[in-house]
C-alpha cells in the first residue's frame, strides 16, 4: 500500500495564499501606473510560489520505493535498492546559546558542545532519501545548507518514520535530532 504525504503542509499553507496575493497585489499595482511597486510585488510573489512548490510537492512511499510529485507529474523517483541511506536531520546546526548542536566529526549527531541537544534546538527535523550513504560532515554539510537540490526529503514525524522503516526495511540514520524518539 503508497502512503503519500505533502512535503512540508505548514510551509504550503504559509507560502501558497502570500504568494498568489503578492501576485494580485503587483497585477493590481500596474493597472495603476506603480511599475516599480508592481513589479516588486510580483516578484516576492514568485518567490513565495517558488517556496510553495519546493514544500508541496507531494512524497509517494511504497513498498517499492519513493516518488516525488508535483501536480502529479512526477519529478523523482528511487527504488529502495537505488537508496543507500534514510536518515531524519535537524536543520538548526547551531543552538540559541551560540554553540554548535551537532559536530560535524568526533561526536555523534544526537551530542552538541553543550550536552544533549533538546527537541527545541533542533530546528525542523526532516526525513531523507539519499542515493548514497553519508559521512558525519557530509550529513553537517545537508543540515547546514538545507533543503537539499539532489534528495527527496520530507517533513519529520514518527508515523511518517515507521512506514519507510517498515517499507523499506532499511535503518533510519539521525542526525542533530536531539531528543526525538522514532
Amino acid at each position: 500500500m503508497e502512503h503519500r504525504y505533502i512535503v512540508h503542509p505548514a510551509k504550503l499553507a504559509a507560502s501558497l495564499p502570500t504568494g498568489i496575493l503578492l501576485l494580485w497585489g503587483g497585477v493590481a499595482q500596474l493597472s495603476t501606473r506603480l511599475w516599480w511597486c508592481g513589479l516588486l510585488f510580483i516578484a516576492f510573489g514568485v518567490l513565495f510560489l517558488l517556496v510553495a512548490a519546493l514544500y508541496g510537492r507531494v512524497v509517494h512511499v511504497g513498498p517499492s520505493g519513493v516518488r516525488w510529485t508535483l501536480l502529479g507529474r512526477e519529478l523523482r523517483s528511487r527504488t529502495w535498492e537505488q537508496i543507500g541511506e534514510i536518515g531524519v536531520v535537524g536543520t538548526r546546526v547551531f543552538n540559541g546559546s551560540g554553540g554548535r548542536n551537532a559536530a560535524p566529526s568526533g561526536q555523534s549527531g544526537r551530542e552538541g558542545l553543550f550536552g544533549p541537544a533538546k527537541r527545541s534546538h533542533i530546528g525542523t527535523p526532516y526525513l531523507y532519501f539519499s542515493e548514497e550513504s553519508l559521512t558525519e560532515e557530509q550529513r553537517f554539510t545537508l543540515a547546514l545548507k538545507w533543503p537539499p537540490r539532489n534528495m527527496i526529503f520530507l517533513r519529520f514525524t514518527a508515523e511518517r518514520v515507521a512506514y519507510v522503516q517498515s517499507s523499506s526495511r532499511k535503518y533510519v540514520e539521525h542526525y542533530n535530532t536531539g531528543d526525538l524518539t522514532f
